[in-house]
């Protein structure tokens, strides 16, 4: 969706006054949920589409280790945190029993409002019009009216390893085997640069 809005006002003769707002409406970009390990054994890895389960008593978790092997999300943690993540996401929580499918998934709606001021100054000599034309661009707008505004996403290459299959055989918890590990409060997609306001001056000579 584009839609754009602009205003000028002409006075004292020479002069002109124009502010111009330009507004830019999508539904993201589209991304695929992947697992991150070679569950069909075809030897690649981080391609595999992903399983949503039905419950929690459809996927294992293991505990999510530190560098040190200390604990850093238990197996329950991490169950409770994937379940809610699947009952939070319009897509997967109607994919439960079923696997995701390629680029049907899409970051948030993106909202983006920018704006220009711009200030003329004529003279006419004999049939020719000289412009100065001074003006000041905004590109995102709405970030700067609010720092959670505007916001554009992207995920890489188009997919999300959301889950990491691991297979427990030594260490400290070697007992537990084969297993998921899910990052808690992770997000697929990425803030742009773009998602932050920024300004732009011009002068321009026209004739």
């Amino acid at each position: 969706i584009t839609a754009s809005l602009a205003f000028n006002f002409n006075y004292a003769r020479h002069f002109k006054t124009t502010v111009s707002l330009f507004y830019s409406g999508n539904s993201g970009s589209k991304y695929t949920y992947l697992v991150n390990g070679d569950l069909n054994s075809d030897g690649r890895f981080g391609n595999d589409l992903l399983y949503v389960p039905k419950d929690q008593s459809e996927i294992k978790f293991i505990d999510f280790l530190n560098s040190d092997n200390t604990v850093r999300f238990t197996a329950a943690q991490q169950a409770t945190a994937f379940d809610n993540f699947i009952n939070n996401d319009r897509y997967l929580k109607n994919r439960r029993g079923m696997y995701t499918e390629r680029n049907q998934n899409h970051t948030p709606w993106e909202s983006v409002l920018d704006g220009r001021f711009a200030q003329d100054f004529y003279i006419m000599t004999g049939s020719t019009r000289h412009t100065l034309e001074f003006t000041f661009d905004v590109f995102n707008l709405t970030n700067l009216i609010n720092k959670k505004w505007g916001r554009q996403y992207s995920v890489g290459n188009q997919a999300y390893n959301i889950l990491t299959v691991l297979n427990r055989t030594t260490g400290p918890v070697a007992s537990q085997g084969k297993g998921y590990n899910f990052t808690i409060g992770q997000d697929p997609w990425n803030i742009n640069f773009g998602s932050r306001f920024q300004g732009q001056i011009g002068l321009r000579y026209s004739f």
